[in-house]
């Protein structure tokens, strides 16, 4: 009797084992699908550290014509503009506006956005990320190279400093 209740458990919790199996894969739960690959169109030729003046920073094409590669991109990606790797070293206490700049003259600029940092800690190694969607902006300027142009809001602290490890045109 008591081999026929232990056979008759075990079937039961294989049972509810495929059971959830089954339901777990009917909701599409199976594997979550990854975001597809980045891929890198432009970026900033090093590091560079933020103060109280406004800093206009060349974004250097990854391989081949950007324009080409922005007009090429599949129905769906999008552009966006990547702050990584942001420490603060003085905490400028406001914003910092962000601009996509033609690298030629007439230099027209189109507004992205902005970032402060409340919340990157100050500790040592600690950073952040920024990042904004700019596939229109990009679009647009192309043709005549990118700068980015990070302006601190006036009321900025004398003492501001923020270092950004990377900046990048990412189409994903």
């Amino acid at each position: 009797m008591h081999t026929l209740v232990c056979s008759r458990q075990r079937f039961v919790i294989r049972l509810f084992r495929l059971a959830l199996a089954g339901l777990f894969l009917a909701g599409g739960c199976a594997m979550p699908q990854s975001p597809p690959p980045a891929d890198l169109l432009a970026a900033a030729a090093a590091s560079v550290r933020l103060e109280r003046t406004p800093l206009t920073v060349a974004l250097v094409p990854a391989g081949g014509d950007l324009a080409a590669r922005i007009a090429a991109l599949a129905p769906g990606r999008e552009v966006y503009l990547v702050l990584d790797g942001l420490r603060v070293n003085g905490d400028p206490g406001s914003l910092y506006q962000v601009e996509l700049i033609a690298d030629a003259a007439p230099r027209p600029a189109k507004a992205v956005g902005s970032f402060n940092v409340f919340g990157v800690a100050h500790a040592e190694g600690a950073t952040a990320r920024r990042s904004f969607v700019v596939t229109a902006a990009v679009r647009e300027l192309a043709g005549r190279g990118l700068a980015v142009r990070l302006s601190p809001d006036p009321a900025a602290a004398p003492e501001a400093q923020i270092e950004i490890g990377r900046i990048a045109l990412l189409a994903q």
